[in-house]
């Protein structure tokens, strides 16, 4: 019986308009087997004991500990293109048959995007997205430069291949010196952890075909809770567009979409797909004073099922430590606090879903929105003041999917006090004044476990 654990198959699926009929891979890495067996694949992932790869049977878990060896290939087939005529990937060459009048105008066109989400059965994940698009004007030449961002200490990020198809019909490859590695909030290395990936293709010119994909592969975990909340579209037309979550079958998933039709959901070999499609998705027209794209664009959050009290109880299970102000009035205690930490406008899902340590906070003199929240509420609570933590999402982010339970999807963190809601941030919020990019939202309360309306308010 052969020692592989098969985890999912891979569908190759057709776009319903049939632009683009199904992805192809090549497969030039080989795993060996202590039973003899060799399999041609496409390494994933190589973790400490499982090797994650796309075979014929689709993408299958092989235990370190049952393997004699494997190769990586040193070059894909894909990197030994030189022409068009070597191309043998089936999505790339339909793209580069496409015939695009009425769009001349436009800077470039995504032909095809497509974003997917494989979850394991040990709830690793795989974020991938591939976006084939063409420049149609010069002032495209934007289009060529992609920037990816992911959680340094939580995920990994693979460029698996951007490459230039020029009009010419030659292809480009990316090259090493292309690409850039950044960290976001290196200046406040508490809570340095998100990264950009960002790298420039090659040959950015009117007529020639863009084609990239990028894996960035993490973990859910409880101080991890992650899950997929993605758009389709941007400021170009989009012809045929994708959301893909694969799972294993006895996983519960929530999600909730809008602007965009049910999933269809098929059942396999031990795994469920749900898919969401797009076809002619317009152009997004953004002025400086427009909506945020999140409630224009065609949007799905998915994840792993869950319920919003048993997040709350455990949120409340990971508030450590204690903080005895010196003030005695409300005002006067969240002035204390104000004044004692710095604020660093950094996204609490960026580093963890739990606020530091009380001691930690204190020692670092600098927070972010949900460790200063944390601060504040301990010492209105150990002052004997009636308190409530209260985690918040930005507007700019779209609204909380609220089927979708999870901490991943807040981004700072208010206190209320009474009936005064405090945003304890900027060291010049008055009193009773929460940021606008807060007001009106939903907010997740930890003191009712559920949801509480941020009420708005001007600044007097």
């Amino acid at each position: 019986m052969r020692k592989v654990l098969i985890i999912l198959l891979i569908f190759l699926s057709l776009c319903s308009t049939q632009r683009i009929k199904k992805e192809k891979l090549w497969r030039e890495d080989i795993i060996y087997t202590n039973e003899g067996e060799k399999y041609k694949c496409e390494i994933l992932e190589i973790t400490e004991d499982s090797i994650y790869a796309v075979t014929e049977l689709g993408l299958v878990a092989f235990f370190r500990k049952d393997l004699i060896s494997f190769d990586i290939a040193k070059k894909r087939r894909e990197g030994l293109w030189v022409t068009s005529e070597d191309i043998t990937d089936s999505l790339l060459k339909e793209a580069l048959a496409i015939d695009m009048p009425g769009y001349e105008q436009m800077a470039y066109v995504n032909i095809w995007t497509k974003k997917k989400l494989t979850i394991l059965t040990d709830s690793s994940y795989i974020y991938s997205i591939r976006i084939i698009r063409k420049v149609m004007l010069e002032k495209g030449r934007g289009a060529g430069t992609i920037i990816v961002n992911y959680r340094k200490n939580d995920e990994e990020i693979v460029i698996s291949f951007a490459r230039t198809v020029t009009d010419d019909g030659r292809v480009l490859h990316l090259r090493e010196a292309a690409i850039e590695d950044i960290s976001i909030y290196s200046q406040f290395p508490p809570y340095e952890n998100l990264h950009e990936r960002k790298f420039t293709m090659r040959e950015v010119r009117l007529g020639n075909i863009l084609d990239f994909n990028v894996i960035v592969s993490g973990k859910i975990t409880d101080e991890s809770p992650y899950i997929m909340d993605v758009t389709l579209g941007d400021s170009t037309p989009t012809l045929s567009g994708m959301i893909e979550v694969v799972a294993p079958r006895d996983f519960e998933l929530s999600w909730q979409q809008w602007r965009i039709e049910t999933p269809e959901i098929r059942r396999g070999y031990g795994i469920k797909i749900l898919q969401w499609r797009v076809d002619d998705l317009p152009p997004l027209m953004l002025e400086s004073d427009s909506v945020p794209p999140p409630y224009i664009l065609p949007r799905v959050v998915v994840g792993l099922a869950d319920g919003w009290g048993k997040v709350v109880r455990r949120f409340r299970e990971n508030l450590r430590g204690d903080y005895t102000p010196k003030a005695i009035s409300p005002q006067e205690i969240y002035e204390e606090v104000l004044s004692f930490v710095r604020f660093v406008e950094v996204p609490s899902f960026t580093i963890s879903s739990y606020p530091k340590n009380i001691k930690e906070i204190e020692n670092n003199c600098i927070a972010n929105s949900l460790d200063k929240a944390h601060l504040l509420y301990a010492a209105f609570r150990n002052a004997g003041y009636p308190v409530d933590l209260i985690l918040v999402r930005s507007k700019e982010r779209g609204v909380v999917a609220l089927n979708v339970p999870s901490l991943f999807q807040f981004d700072g963190a208010l206190v209320a006090v009474g009936e005064t809601f405090l945003d304890p941030s900027s060291e010049d919020n008055p009193y009773g004044w929460v940021r606008p990019k807060y007001q009106g939202t939903k907010g997740l309360s930890i003191k009712r476990k559920g949801f509480v309306t941020i009420p708005s308010k001007k600044m007097e």
